[in-house]
């Protein structure tokens, strides 16, 4: 995990380099900027349901759907 989250900072921090000019010298400054984005937007991002809240909602839709196939006339 560590190593993809590094190189989503490289590559976040490539991308803004090249955007500002590709600057010397500004490798730092690009790269606290990248990790400063890539921290925010895992902050943002909703996170997957449990595998086991998953299963008790299919099985609720499932049960929702065959009452409702029923209750047709």
């Amino acid at each position: 995990m560590l190593e993809n989250r590094e190189h989503a900072v490289r590559e976040r921090a490539y991308a803004i380099w090249e955007r500002d000019g590709r600057p010397e010298g500004k490798n730092l400054d690009h790269w606290f900027q990248a990790e400063a984005e890539i921290r925010t937007r895992s902050m943002q991002s909703p996170k997957p349901p449990a595998p086991a809240r998953v299963a008790s909602q299919r099985r609720a839709q499932s049960a929702n759907a065959g009452l409702k196939r029923r209750a047709k006339p």
